[in-house]
């Protein structure tokens, strides 16, 4: 019975990511893996193994829900291939780009964004976990949250039944002295569904709903909800997610 009852719940965890996009479309935020060749006068590290650095990666203080990137070079010193099986962390706040079987040339790096995104105030750290075909190596991993000023709050941890439908408004506060304007809202899992809450049209008498002109404007000292989020799923599972 306990394991049927496992298997017919699918558990979500969703963060919110408060962010921005540039003019030329790309999103601010570069997870993208990059390979570098060692220069001629590189001393070599080590003469059989893969090497990491830095040794320890140190996060600056971040509001909640306010990304911070940084960078880890997998170095490979060796005159042969060597490869990079995974990367796992045992804390949700560090995330990295899917990785899986990488091939590091001879005498070459790759360097491997690493996403914290802090959840509740206060120091965070985490174990990284490189996983190589003859065994891993452990990254120390260090941060701090501190307070968000627009009131954001993580849609997690939420377990539900399989092929149960839940809605989760997500709401802004606007902390400042003058008008604020989302401009874009975009999650890029196909599980998350985004909708708009009940908006009046634009010729609407009814006073008491927002019209979808006026939506995303939120005003001095006010909090608004902006967007709902859908989640609906036929199968069990964690699934993971982020609205930007």
């Amino acid at each position: 019975k306990m394991q049927a009852m496992l298997l017919a719940v699918a558990r979500i965890l969703l963060l919110l990511i408060l962010g921005t996009r540039v003019s030329d479309g790309k999103a601010t935020l570069l997870m993208e893996r990059t390979l570098h060749k060692l220069a001629d006068d590189y001393e070599s590290l080590s003469a059989e193994a893969l090497v990491l650095s830095p040794s320890v990666l140190s996060f600056p203080n971040s509001p909640m829900y306010v990304p911070v990137v940084k960078e880890v070079d997998v170095i490979n010193p060796t005159r042969k291939p060597m490869r990079l099986s995974a990367v796992t962390m045992n804390r949700t706040e560090f995330q990295v780009s899917h990785l899986k079987d990488l091939k590091i040339p001879p005498r070459h790096l790759y360097r491997i964004p690493i996403l914290f995104l802090p959840t509740e105030p206060g120091k965070i750290e985490a174990d990284l976990s490189f996983k190589f075909p003859k065994g891993e190596k452990l990254l120390r991993a260090r941060g701090a949250g501190s307070s968000n000023i627009f009131k954001l709050k993580s849609l997690s941890n939420i377990t539900i039944h399989i092929d149960t439908q839940v809605v989760a408004p997500i709401r802004i506060y606007n902390p400042k002295k003058t008008l604020y304007l989302v401009k874009e809202v975009f999650t890029t899992e196909k599980f998350f569904h985004l909708s708009l809450p009940n908006v009046a049209p634009r010729n609407s008498k009814n006073k008491n709903q927002p019209s979808t002109s006026k939506l995303w404007e939120i005003r001095p000292k006010e909090t608004k909800r902006i967007i709902d989020l859908n989640f609906h799923s036929k199968v069990p599972g964690i699934f993971v997610g982020y609205v930007h």
